[in-house]
């Protein structure tokens, strides 16, 4: 059976470090989680479980919160070695 089948819309998952996340399948389910910033802020700050994140966890630069200014300036100098692949992603990479 199909975990789509066996738990409908909205799927509970493990990513690395056996971290327990939702994966949202639906398309009203998507919908409404991201029309709901109160309920589901995108701000990683507010994510529950930053405490049982291991350091060297894959998907960290993805969660860490960067300040916009954090964010501006590593892009203005370059990035470099230090600047989490998250944060480098910029509107015109994606359009392109």
């Amino acid at each position: 059976m199909s975990r789509r089948r066996e738990h409908g819309p909205v799927v509970p998952v493990l990513l690395d470090a056996d971290l327990p996340a939702w994966l949202v399948l639906g398309y009203r389910e998507l919908h409404h989680v991201t029309g709901q910033s109160g309920l589901f802020g995108r701000d990683p700050r507010r994510w529950n479980l930053r405490e049982h994140v291991p350091p060297d966890w894959p998907s960290l630069p993805y969660v860490l919160h960067h300040s916009r200014r954090w964010c501006a300036a590593r892009a203005k100098n370059g990035g470099g070695a230090a600047a989490p692949s998250a944060t480098r992603w910029t509107r015109s990479t994606a359009s392109s």
